[in-house]
């Protein structure tokens, strides 16, 4: 557990001591490790070894059935084995396939998955700015939605793991963000107030907005430039400049 006063249904991969201090807390995919081009590069690969030659329509295919069904079990409508299943089951329909039962869904999205993990690459910018906030005491802790062992699995391969005390994913509190429970929730296994807690993601909705609805800091990482909200950050090399204001 990452606290003492961890709430018994959280299950986080931390160290077992309580964190004090000023937290800065990070968002995995967008923030840390490139999601959108691992699973481009997984699609590009996995419809190739099923003898299908990756489209731009295929591609936006997948990634509407993504954020469909990744949202619905967000919001607890479906399981983590769904949602998958689902995401499978559309691109199938797009390629004129037939939609086999759950086993087959199962095995293909494997295959799809050994594809994408793969591919899984930190940001450049990612491992320098998480030592050097390390190496000036920040404590360091991850809330991602998704699942636990997964996540804990992206920070191992793109090589980060060690710099966090403490990895909690929505399916671990029992709440996903943007719900203030998710927050609210992680405050009290980080054993930290709101006011010691800062937030960084690249989603402006779910990750900042749902930050600062809990009583945290929270700052946009804005990769592509939006200008959607501020305050924000371009890369990760300017945030430990930006939390010495």
């Amino acid at each position: 557990m990452c606290a003492a006063h961890a709430p018994k249904s959280a299950t986080a991969q931390s160290e077992d001591r309580p964190m004090t201090g000023t937290v800065i807390v990070f968002d995995i995919d967008g923030t840390l490790m490139d999601h959108r081009a691992a699973a481009d590069a997984g699609l590009d690969s996995y419809l190739r070894l099923i003898g299908a030659e990756p489209t731009p329509s295929l591609h936006n295919t997948w990634i509407r059935a993504e954020r469909k069904h990744f949202t619905a079990w967000r919001e607890g409508e479906l399981s983590f084995t769904e949602q998958r299943r689902l995401r499978m089951a559309d691109l199938l329909k797009a390629l004129g396939k037939t939609v086999g039962g759950e086993a087959q869904l199962d095995q293909l999205f494997d295959s799809y998955l050994a594809e994408y993990e793969r591919a899984w690459r930190a940001y450049p910018d990612a491992p320098p700015c998480l030592e050097e906030l390390r190496d000036r005491g920040f404590k360091l802790a991850v809330l991602s939605n998704g699942d636990a062992r997964q996540q804990d699995l992206k920070l191992e391969r793109i090589g980060v793991r060690k710099f966090f005390s403490c990895v909690l994913t929505s399916d671990s509190l029992g709440a996903a963000k943007p719900h203030r429970e998710a927050f609210d929730r992680a405050a009290e296994v980080l054993n930290a107030p709101s006011a010691e807690l800062t937030y960084i993601g690249d989603d402006v909705e779910v990750d900042v907005l749902g930050a600062r609805a809990a009583g945290w800091q929270a700052f946009h990482l804005d990769r592509f430039d939006t200008g959607h909200f501020q305050p924000c950050v371009k890369s990760l090399s300017e945030l430990p400049a930006l939390l010495d204001r």
